[in-house]
Protein backbone atom coordinates (compact mmCIF):
# COMPACT_ATOMS: atom_id res chain seq x y z
CA UNK A 1 0.00 0.00 0.00
CA UNK A 2 1.23 3.54 -0.79
CA UNK A 3 3.09 5.02 2.16
CA UNK A 4 0.87 8.14 2.24
CA UNK A 5 -2.27 6.06 2.32
CA UNK A 6 -0.73 3.82 4.97
CA UNK A 7 0.09 6.88 7.09
CA UNK A 8 -3.46 8.19 6.84
CA UNK A 9 -4.97 4.83 7.80
CA UNK A 10 -2.70 4.36 10.80
CA UNK A 11 -3.21 7.82 12.32
CA UNK A 12 -4.78 7.83 15.81
CA UNK A 13 -8.55 8.18 15.65
CA UNK A 14 -8.75 6.67 12.18
CA UNK A 15 -11.29 3.91 11.66
CA UNK A 16 -10.64 1.20 9.12
CA UNK A 17 -13.01 -1.06 7.27
CA UNK A 18 -12.33 -4.79 7.16
CA UNK A 19 -10.79 -4.43 3.71
CA UNK A 20 -8.57 -1.54 4.75
CA UNK A 21 -7.34 -3.32 7.87
CA UNK A 22 -6.61 -6.42 5.82
CA UNK A 23 -4.75 -4.42 3.17
CA UNK A 24 -2.56 -2.65 5.73
CA UNK A 25 -1.69 -5.87 7.60
CA UNK A 26 -1.45 -8.18 4.60
CA UNK A 27 -4.27 -10.57 5.49
CA UNK A 28 -7.62 -11.31 3.90
CA UNK A 29 -10.93 -9.83 4.99
CA UNK A 30 -12.05 -13.34 5.94
CA UNK A 31 -9.06 -13.61 8.28
CA UNK A 32 -9.95 -10.30 9.96
CA UNK A 33 -13.52 -11.47 10.54
CA UNK A 34 -12.24 -14.81 11.83
CA UNK A 35 -9.97 -13.06 14.33
CA UNK A 36 -12.88 -10.98 15.58
CA UNK A 37 -15.09 -14.05 15.90
CA UNK A 38 -12.45 -15.75 18.08
CA UNK A 39 -12.12 -12.68 20.29
CA UNK A 40 -8.62 -11.85 19.06
CA UNK A 41 -9.87 -8.45 17.91
CA UNK A 42 -12.25 -6.22 19.77
CA UNK A 43 -15.75 -6.31 18.34
CA UNK A 44 -15.93 -3.84 15.49
CA UNK A 45 -18.29 -0.91 15.40
CA UNK A 46 -20.67 -0.59 12.48
CA UNK A 47 -20.98 2.26 10.04
CA UNK A 48 -24.32 3.63 8.91
CA UNK A 49 -24.02 1.36 5.90
CA UNK A 50 -23.36 -1.69 8.06
CA UNK A 51 -19.63 -1.94 7.42
CA UNK A 52 -17.31 -3.06 10.21
CA UNK A 53 -15.05 -0.30 11.52
CA UNK A 54 -11.85 -0.99 13.47
CA UNK A 55 -9.67 1.43 15.42
CA UNK A 56 -6.12 1.97 14.15
CA UNK A 57 -4.69 0.00 17.11
CA UNK A 58 -6.18 -3.13 15.51
CA UNK A 59 -3.27 -2.96 13.05
CA UNK A 60 -0.76 -3.69 15.80
CA UNK A 61 -2.97 -6.47 17.16
CA UNK A 62 -3.22 -8.22 13.78
CA UNK A 63 0.54 -7.89 13.22
CA UNK A 64 1.15 -9.37 16.68
CA UNK A 65 -1.18 -12.29 15.93
CA UNK A 66 0.62 -13.03 12.67
CA UNK A 67 4.02 -13.02 14.36
CA UNK A 68 2.79 -15.23 17.20
CA UNK A 69 1.24 -17.76 14.80
CA UNK A 70 4.54 -17.99 12.92
CA UNK A 71 6.23 -18.66 16.28
CA UNK A 72 3.92 -21.64 16.85
CA UNK A 73 1.15 -20.19 19.00
CA UNK A 74 -2.36 -21.33 18.15
CA UNK A 75 -5.27 -18.95 17.72
CA UNK A 76 -6.95 -20.61 20.69
CA UNK A 77 -3.93 -19.86 22.89
CA UNK A 78 -3.76 -16.30 21.63
CA UNK A 79 -7.46 -15.80 22.28
CA UNK A 80 -6.99 -16.66 25.94
CA UNK A 81 -3.89 -14.48 26.20
CA UNK A 82 -5.52 -11.43 24.63
CA UNK A 83 -8.70 -11.89 26.65
CA UNK A 84 -6.64 -11.77 29.83
CA UNK A 85 -4.63 -8.81 28.55
CA UNK A 86 -7.70 -6.84 27.47
CA UNK A 87 -9.19 -7.40 30.92
CA UNK A 88 -6.18 -5.68 32.46
CA UNK A 89 -4.14 -8.79 33.20
CA UNK A 90 -0.47 -9.48 32.49
CA UNK A 91 -0.22 -12.95 30.91
CA UNK A 92 3.52 -12.61 30.28
CA UNK A 93 4.53 -15.66 32.34
CA UNK A 94 1.83 -17.66 30.59
CA UNK A 95 3.26 -16.64 27.21
CA UNK A 96 6.79 -17.59 28.26
CA UNK A 97 5.62 -20.97 29.60
CA UNK A 98 3.78 -21.76 26.37
CA UNK A 99 6.86 -20.84 24.33
CA UNK A 100 9.03 -23.09 26.51
CA UNK A 101 6.62 -25.97 25.93
CA UNK A 102 6.88 -25.42 22.19
CA UNK A 103 10.67 -25.57 22.38
CA UNK A 104 10.45 -28.97 24.12
CA UNK A 105 8.07 -30.19 21.44
CA UNK A 106 10.39 -29.00 18.70
CA UNK A 107 13.36 -30.73 20.33
CA UNK A 108 11.35 -33.95 20.51
CA UNK A 109 10.37 -33.65 16.87
CA UNK A 110 13.97 -33.01 15.86
CA UNK A 111 15.08 -36.21 17.61
CA UNK A 112 12.23 -38.18 16.05
CA UNK A 113 12.94 -36.82 12.59
CA UNK A 114 16.64 -37.62 13.00
CA UNK A 115 15.69 -41.22 13.85
CA UNK A 116 13.35 -41.30 10.87
CA UNK A 117 16.10 -40.05 8.55
CA UNK A 118 18.51 -42.73 9.73
CA UNK A 119 15.85 -45.46 9.43
CA UNK A 120 14.85 -44.32 5.96
CA UNK A 121 18.50 -44.12 4.83
CA UNK A 122 19.05 -47.69 5.99
CA UNK A 123 15.87 -48.77 4.20
CA UNK A 124 16.91 -47.12 0.94
CA UNK A 125 20.31 -48.79 1.19
CA UNK A 126 18.60 -52.18 1.50
CA UNK A 127 16.33 -51.33 -1.42
CA UNK A 128 19.32 -50.48 -3.59
CA UNK A 129 20.91 -53.85 -2.80
CA UNK A 130 17.64 -55.54 -3.78
CA UNK A 131 17.45 -53.58 -7.02
CA UNK A 132 21.01 -54.56 -7.88
CA UNK A 133 19.95 -58.24 -7.75
CA UNK A 134 16.76 -57.86 -9.81
CA UNK A 135 16.71 -57.70 -13.62
CA UNK A 136 15.58 -54.35 -15.12
CA UNK A 137 11.82 -54.18 -15.62
CA UNK A 138 10.99 -56.63 -12.83
CA UNK A 139 9.18 -55.40 -9.74
CA UNK A 140 11.18 -55.36 -6.53
CA UNK A 141 8.26 -54.93 -4.12
CA UNK A 142 9.94 -52.08 -2.28
CA UNK A 143 6.84 -50.66 -0.62
CA UNK A 144 5.63 -54.12 0.34
CA UNK A 145 8.97 -54.75 2.02
CA UNK A 146 8.22 -52.01 4.54
CA UNK A 147 5.83 -54.38 6.27
CA UNK A 148 8.51 -57.07 6.52
CA UNK A 149 11.18 -55.08 8.33
CA UNK A 150 11.32 -53.54 11.80
CA UNK A 151 9.89 -50.05 12.05
CA UNK A 152 11.39 -47.31 14.17
CA UNK A 153 9.83 -48.72 17.33
CA UNK A 154 11.47 -52.10 16.66
CA UNK A 155 8.26 -53.86 15.62
CA UNK A 156 7.41 -55.11 12.17
CA UNK A 157 4.53 -53.33 10.49
CA UNK A 158 1.65 -55.74 10.00
CA UNK A 159 -0.81 -55.66 7.13
CA UNK A 160 -3.41 -52.95 7.53
CA UNK A 161 -1.16 -50.86 9.74
CA UNK A 162 -1.37 -47.15 9.11
CA UNK A 163 2.31 -46.19 8.87
CA UNK A 164 1.59 -42.54 9.53
CA UNK A 165 -0.43 -43.41 12.58
CA UNK A 166 2.35 -45.69 13.83
CA UNK A 167 4.80 -42.80 13.67
CA UNK A 168 3.17 -39.58 14.89
CA UNK A 169 6.21 -37.50 13.97
CA UNK A 170 5.24 -38.00 10.33
CA UNK A 171 2.27 -35.76 10.95
CA UNK A 172 2.61 -31.95 10.60
CA UNK A 173 3.81 -30.15 13.71
CA UNK A 174 0.95 -28.50 15.53
CA UNK A 175 0.89 -24.88 14.63
CA UNK A 176 2.85 -25.36 11.45
CA UNK A 177 1.55 -24.41 8.04
CA UNK A 178 -0.58 -27.18 6.59
CA UNK A 179 -2.12 -27.81 3.22
CA UNK A 180 -5.37 -25.92 2.95
CA UNK A 181 -4.43 -23.30 5.52
CA UNK A 182 -2.55 -20.03 5.41
CA UNK A 183 0.06 -18.56 7.72
CA UNK A 184 -2.57 -16.61 9.63
CA UNK A 185 -3.84 -19.72 11.40
CA UNK A 186 -7.10 -20.16 9.51
CA UNK A 187 -8.27 -22.12 6.45
CA UNK A 188 -7.78 -20.48 3.08
CA UNK A 189 -10.96 -18.84 1.93
CA UNK A 190 -12.06 -17.25 -1.30
CA UNK A 191 -12.25 -13.44 -1.20
CA UNK A 192 -15.75 -12.05 -1.07
CA UNK A 193 -16.77 -9.22 -3.39
CA UNK A 194 -18.61 -7.19 -0.74
CA UNK A 195 -16.43 -6.69 2.34
CA UNK A 196 -18.34 -5.60 5.41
Amino acid sequence: MHSRVHTLLTMPGTQLTTGQLGAVTGVSADTIRHYEKLGLLKKAMRSVGGYRLYDADAITRVQTIRSAVKAGFTLSELSGIFTERDAGGAPCRRVAALAADKIELLELRIRELTDLKQWLASTVEGWQERLDRIPPGKRAGLLESLGEQPSLDGKALSKGTNHEGAHPFLRPLRGSKRAGSNNHGMPNARPTPNVR
